[in-house]
């Protein structure tokens, strides 16, 4: 992954282009495919994380990666601690449970997880994934725990705040 400082909005300073991170861990090369993308920032407590997805979309392996900044240069590699292990992955019948992103609850108390999921092992990063969301916890160490994919027939609560109801999970991979 690459970072770079922006002059504005939609325009990258081609001076500050920096390798960030390269897949180091077993668990971000898979099948000879050596993977980080996709990152995404969360912020909690002064703060800053940076959730990435790792090794390939198309095997049932994809899953989450974290670093944290640990100085003041976002564009230092140097600044920039990964965890050892994936935060987020596999399990409970959910394959592929990467490529994510973050939002806030309606009342901003609460920060929820939202990800791709498949339902089987072979159905790589085609038109078989479906969106799925379930909150962000805090450690006592000040870091995000991300608990384990859930499938699409547990129960999760609507973020707080939310006037939604819901009688059951919705699927969203049949609207297009």
């Amino acid at each position: 992954m690459w970072i770079a400082q922006m002059t504005d909005p939609w325009t990258v300073n081609t001076q500050t282009i920096r390798l960030l991170v390269r897949p180091s861990h077993n668990w971000e090369q898979v099948n000879g495919e050596n993977i980080n993308e996709a990152p995404e920032i969360l912020k909690r407590g002064g703060r800053t994380f940076m959730a990435f997805s790792a090794a390939p979309c198309h095997t049932p392996e994809y899953k989450l990666g974290l670093m944290e900044l640990t100085g003041n240069d976002p564009l230092n590699p140097n600044h920039w601690i990964k965890d050892p292990q994936p935060v987020f992955q596999k399990a409970n019948g959910v394959y592929g449970s990467g490529h994510n992103g973050f939002f806030k609850s309606p009342n901003g108390e609460q920060d929820w997880n939202i990800y791709h999921g498949n339902a089987s092992a072979n159905q790589g990063c085609g038109n078989t994934r479906s969106v799925r969301a379930q909150p962000v916890t805090w450690g006592g160490d000040g870091k995000p725990r991300f608990g384990q994919p859930v499938s699409t027939t547990t129960d999760v609560p609507v973020p707080a705040g939310s006037s939604l109801v819901l009688d059951k999970p919705i699927d969203l991979s049949a609207t297009g």
